[in-house]
């Protein structure tokens, strides 16, 4: 690999950090360019390294990296936005790293994703909004727009038959699909129709609109995409 070919800029978030060696840092960061990737802060913790106190946790900025085989070397940081208050607000510095700990086992390594990246910057720009409701619905956009959930038709998957608002339906959580009475699987729930039809508003509403205005989402609903999140996470 010729020297020209080693090193890049890349801009994007550091979504979290860990320490590694003595005195290393190892960075998950969500760039514009490479999607989710891993890079070290060498020395980073020790006193006179110049990376010192500029890889902090959600800054959004620009990094100098060197390419290598295993993972990437981090030269230069420059922060944009670093979200000081998050940090500073311990209940929310929690509930924040809870949500994007379950979505970092949703996103790929290091596959490119404008949309992605600019979902995570909103939700970090939103984060005093951010409780276990908006976490919820976050990840339920996450995996929309990572393909792993659709709106689910209320019609019965093995016999074709159209279900009814007002009746229970049985939804089978391995493929995501509605089965009537005569045809539910052994693993299915038994949910109201209802909740699907809410499960679909929620898919097709934006994250800005479902975090800003009054939802009427019960908490059923809520409890159908806790165990959806749940089995998904197992198949990933």
């Amino acid at each position: 690999m010729g020297l020209e070919n080693r090193y890049y800029y890349e801009e994007g978030i550091i979504l979290f950090k860990k320490k590694v060696g003595e005195g290393d840092l190892l960075l998950t960061i969500y760039g514009k360019e490479k999607g989710k990737f891993l890079a070290i802060a060498r020395g980073a913790l020790k006193i006179k390294n110049r990376l010192r106190g500029k890889v902090n946790i959600f800054s959004i900025g620009k990094g100098y990296f060197v390419k290598r085989r295993e993972v990437d070397l981090l030269i230069f940081w420059d922060s944009y936005e670093k979200f000081f208050e998050i940090i500073k607000d311990v209940d929310k510095f929690i509930i924040l790293s809870k949500y994007l700990k379950k979505a970092d086992k949703f996103i790929p390594l290091e596959v490119k994703d404008l949309e992605i990246y600019e979902y995570l910057y909103k939700f970090l720009k939103n984060w005093n909004l951010i409780n276990k409701y908006s976490g919820d619905v976050f990840l339920i956009k996450l995996l929309q727009k990572l393909g792993y959930i659709s709106k689910v038709e209320l019609k019965c998957k093995g016999c074709d038959k159209d279900l009814l608002k007002d009746e229970y339906v049985y939804f089978d959580l391995d493929n995501r699909k509605i089965y009537c009475e005569d045809c539910r699987t052994l693993k299915s729930l038994k949910i109201k129709s209802e909740e699907v039809i809410k499960f679909n508003e929620i898919l097709d509403r934006t994250f800005d609109e479902l975090i800003m205005g009054e939802t009427g989402f019960s908490d059923k609903i809520f409890n159908l995409i806790d165990r959806m999140i749940e089995r998904i996470e197992q198949e990933v």
